[in-house]
């Protein structure tokens, strides 16, 4: 294999594990929350068939999306970056 396409691969290879870990701390703030899928996407505007799609890893979620769950309590530091909230 090429250099160039084995650099391409693990690029790839990457973004689909960072997308399906966004997609785990998704469902982990949804169930903080307290919602179902169906609600939590209502919240950010999208199906719950597309809610489905985000928790597994097979879509991103968008900025307005984001920036609606944001505005109902989602810790997006936590769901991006994995960033844990500090406790006081």
């Amino acid at each position: 294999m090429s250099e160039k396409l084995h650099t391409v691969n693990d690029h790839m290879s990457e973004k689909l594990l960072m997308r399906s870990r966004v997609g785990e701390r998704l469902r982990l703030e949804r169930e903080r929350l307290g919602l179902s899928q169906l609600e939590f996407g209502g919240v950010g505007g999208v199906s719950r068939r597309t809610q489905v799609a985000y928790e597994a890893g097979e879509q991103t979620p968008n900025t307005d999306y984001l920036a609606a769950i944001r505005v109902a309590g989602a810790n997006l530091g936590f769901v991006l970056m994995g960033e844990k909230p500090f406790e006081l």
